[in-house]
């Protein structure tokens, strides 16, 4: 074989061999590039699920607080025959003290919900009107207690009460309304994000 043809062989080799060496750098910087990108998602998605799951927790401790107490209300407005007057509209101190006990529990569940979703988003301010309206109540029910049973104010701030309670029943309807929408995924991604 001639010298030519020996050089050109060895080059076409070589060529041959870098070429196939090329593509296989390409290739496994390719599959290194995607095996990331799929990690990266998969984190993603994983702590968006994590976050999700948080808030869904926050929003549900909050709802269960709002609950007992709507009950506890309940029962106590039932005590009261508001109709008679020979009974005055009031509510013992120790119910009066349980209802407490229950908004400032809820409180405690209510900051971590402003923290989470934020007190200027619809889910923070529904959840502040929930408890202002939780408050305003049980001050009125406690005023209705301190009055004569006869007397137009008792009777007004007993309306008051009622009127607080499904205030608060109103707030907690758009409450959960705003936790749903926050918390539902859009196209596969939750729309809040850590």
């Amino acid at each position: 074989m001639p010298a030519w043809a020996t050089v050109v062989m060895t080059l076409g080799a070589a060529l041959i061999g870098f070429a196939g060496g090329y593509l296989a750098y390409r290739s496994s910087r390719e599959a290194a590039h995607l095996g990331y990108e799929g990690t990266r998602l998969s984190l993603s998605h994983e702590t968006a699920e994590a976050w999700r799951t948080r808030l869904i927790e926050a929003a549900a401790a909050v709802t269960g607080d709002a609950t007992a107490l709507f009950f506890q209300i309940g029962d106590a407005l039932d005590e009261v025959d508001e109709g008679s007057d020979h009974h005055a509209p009031e509510v013992s101190e120790q119910t009066s003290d349980r209802l407490w006990e229950l908004v400032d529990a809820m409180q405690k569940k209510a900051t971590l919900v402003s923290i989470l979703y934020g007190d200027k988003s619809e889910v923070g301010i529904h959840n502040q009107g929930m408890l202002d309206c939780f408050g305003s109540c049980l001050h009125s029910l406690r005023g209705a207690s301190a009055l004569e049973a006869a007397s137009p104010d008792a009777k007004e701030r007993w309306k008051q009460a009622k009127a607080g309670s499904d205030a608060a029943s109103d707030e907690m309807d758009a409450f959960m309304k705003a936790v749903h929408d926050e918390i539902a995924p859009t196209d596969g991604i939750v729309s809040r994000r850590p």
